[in-house]
């Protein structure tokens, strides 16, 4: 009964924190594993996740009927039985997104979902995928990007760079786990970084404007267990 008693009040108290941390709540996870497959990267250097970042490209959803987002590529997925998306409606021509990965004729992408703050990520086959040009506007950077795990505040500073600071929290079974990253930098072909410090086990980071999405990849090592500011965020509101 104790024990009940404790763990109910350790919820209730990480459920307070992230009231606090934004209206929306926000918290960490493991990323989607499709967005893992870079040819080349299988560190998480520096260098390493600037090359992830790079790597994703601007689309959409190529003329035809709607199409299902699949939780598998069919190469693994022999039995097409339950291999739709859990939770995701069927895309109609047009639907821009993010390609993180391919695998055979099959392309992994993310879409915002029905919600504000929903992306959902899955398998396309190839031919209904179209690559796209991606915008690099400064302006276009500015504000505050969010997913359901973490959120990015991107400014201008008056040096002409950008305040990029970012805050998530996973909530486990005893207590929640924080993290966080504050960066001032100005984007290099298209990317904002950390710079490369001297020790791998200090928080490092990448970002991108992909599209109309920001898509970051970072070394696991900006907060406690499990969290990560991994993956894609939609833009959420301006700074005011």
């Amino acid at each position: 009964m104790k024990f009940i008693l404790f763990r109910n009040i350790v919820r209730y108290v990480a459920a307070c924190s992230l009231a606090i941390i934004t209206p929306y709540g926000v918290h960490a996870k493991i990323t989607d594993s499709c967005s893992q497959s870079v040819e080349g990267v299988n560190e998480y250097s520096h260098a390493d996740l600037i090359k992830r970042v790079v790597a994703v490209a601007p689309g959409r959803i190529s003329v035809g009927p709607m199409v299902s987002l699949r939780a598998e590529a069919e190469d693994v997925c022999k039995t097409k039985k339950n291999c739709l998306l859990e939770g995701a409606l069927p895309l109609k021509a047009g639907v821009n997104g993010v390609e993180l990965s391919r695998t055979g004729r099959w392309i992994c992408v993310g879409v915002h979902g029905k919600q504000k703050l929903d992306i959902w990520v899955g398998w396309l086959p190839k031919e209904r995928w179209q690559r796209t040009e991606s915008e690099q506007a400064w302006n276009h950077w500015f504000g505050v990007w969010q997913n359901d795990y973490a959120k990015i505040k991107i400014q201008s500073t008056k040096e002409q760079q950008m305040l990029v600071t970012g805050n998530a929290i996973w909530v486990g079974v005893y207590s929640p786990h924080y993290g966080n990253f504050e960066l001032i930098s100005a984007p290099t072909n298209g990317v904002i970084s950390t710079p490369q410090p001297p020790s791998g086990s200090d928080c490092q980071i990448a970002l991108r404007l992909v599209g109309s999405f920001i898509f970051a990849a970072d070394n696991h090592q900006c907060g406690g267990v499990n969290i990560t500011f991994d993956g894609m965020y939609v833009f959420r509101s301006g700074l005011r």
